[in-house]
């Protein structure tokens, strides 16, 4: 993939990458790589490791070409059992787009998620004029959090390789341009929302 399509790197990103990759060695360090990498340990790892490491375990966990069966099929687990952000923090990251308390605009807003994703989770909702709607709020700090953590996968891809033991089974450059893709596409609610009214203009 060509460069330039990544984000640009700040002296700003230069200190929230050195910290990522400290919390990013800790993780490595609890799960004790050096006793192997089973399946269940790479999906803990990555579970423990964010929404950037969920979504690449989704990724991998539908490429048999280049990771073996048995991780594949373990991996799938990070499509359906991904752990919701609590409900005050996705109150609170309404409140903060719509610059208003929720209780202005909503007459109630279910606590539980309809569903839970890597990058967002969705929440049913009642507008005070008795409107059902459905809000689907995006993880905090979610972009920049992504950005760092493909950045630093992309430089210590070759790295991984040796610590993971994975050796040439993971082609993990094709793996990351493929999650920066999604993850570009995916955080674009208000492409999803413009896609959205051209399928419901052209039914």
């Amino acid at each position: 993939m060509d460069p330039s399509r990544y984000p640009s790197y700040t002296e700003e990103d230069s200190a929230a990458s050195g910290r990522r990759l400290n919390e990013i060695l800790k993780v490595l360090k609890k799960h004790h790589l050096t006793s192997g990498l089973t399946p269940v340990k790479l999906r803990e790892i990555l579970e423990d490791l964010g929404p950037t490491y969920v979504k690449l375990g989704q990724i991998m966990s539908m490429r048999s070409d280049m990771l073996p069966e048995v991780y594949c099929q373990e991996l799938t687990r990070l499509r359906t059992d991904v752990i919701p952000m609590p409900y005050e923090t996705a109150v609170s990251i309404i409140e903060s787009e719509l610059q208003r308390p929720v209780s202005d605009i909503f007459s109630s807003i279910e606590q539980t998620p309809l569903g839970s994703a890597s990058i967002a989770q969705v929440h049913p909702a009642q507008l005070k004029d008795g409107t059902k709607v459905v809000l689907k709020v995006q993880r905090p700090a979610i972009q920049k959090t992504m950005e760092n953590d493909i950045r630093l996968l992309k430089k210590a891809s070759g790295i991984l390789k040796l610590t993971l033991g994975t050796k040439n089974l993971i082609d993990f450059h094709t793996i990351l341009d493929e999650l920066w893709e999604t993850t570009r596409e995916e955080i674009d609610f208000e492409k999803e929302a413009a896609n959205l009214v051209y399928c419901i203009v052209d039914i």
